[in-house]
């Protein structure tokens, strides 16, 4: 599992998992909520929906009025962080991630589909959910952003000593592989994945406790 994949799970914290919503080119826009006086548009929960359902292969259905709170939720904690993001400089994705990461979709579609080509298969993919290859870039490119963000954020404070990671194999991976019946892996085979699972779990306390803190401190409007 790639760092980046790591981290993705770090974040789901603020990106908790999305039921099938509506597509956004049946919207008409309108100011939903604002976030220290910066709005958050119907638009974008409707791309944002959108895309979570092109990630997940779900159809679109209508939002109840928790999925559409939570949906809503995650929006106004990615403004938060993309105000912190500028107030720190924190550079932007590159066009070359961004691009890389939407040709890795491509495949992955095309696997799924076990097909030969990969554009007419994605181009309807697109159009099923009301998207261009521009919205899916611009969403990608936050998840980037957002990731890198959090992680070089929280990262550097987190120490893992050596007696953590002997707790989390002996009292959690063993009993998880002892009903398989396989030879489990020995301790130091497994100790820098184990490392980094507690540190992903660390970052998830961290953003937890940060986002509240940022929202206690900010304006935030529903409309």
């Amino acid at each position: 599992m790639t760092r980046l994949t790591q981290c993705a799970a770090a974040l789901l914290l603020v990106t908790a998992a999305l039921l099938p919503r509506a597509g956004a080119s049946e919207v008409v826009d309108r100011i939903v909520a604002s976030v220290n006086q910066q709005v958050v548009l119907e638009s974008e929960i409707q791309a944002s929906i959108a895309y979570q359902c092109l990630m997940n292969h779900t159809p679109r259905t209508a939002l109840t009025a928790e999925e559409r709170r939570a949906v809503l939720d995650r929006l106004i904690e990615q403004k938060l962080l993309r105000q912190q993001m500028r107030d720190a400089k924190f550079s932007a994705a590159s066009s070359q991630e961004v691009l890389h990461r939407v040709e890795e979709l491509k495949q992955e579609l095309n696997s799924s589909q076990k097909t030969a080509g990969t554009q007419p298969l994605w181009s309807t993919e697109l159009e099923k959910y009301g998207l261009t290859e521009a919205d899916v870039e611009q969403e990608i490119g936050l998840e980037v952003e957002l990731l890198r963000f959090v992680d070089a954020r929280f990262r550097p404070a987190i120490r893992i000593d050596d007696a953590k990671i002997e707790s989390y194999y002996t009292e959690v991976l063993l009993p998880q592989l002892s009903p398989s019946g396989a030879r489990p892996p020995k301790l130091e085979e497994v100790a820098e994945r184990i490392r980094e699972v507690l540190v992903q779990q660390r970052i998830n306390e961290e953003l937890a406790n940060w986002l509240k803190n940022l929202r206690e401190q900010s304006t935030i409007k529903i409309r």
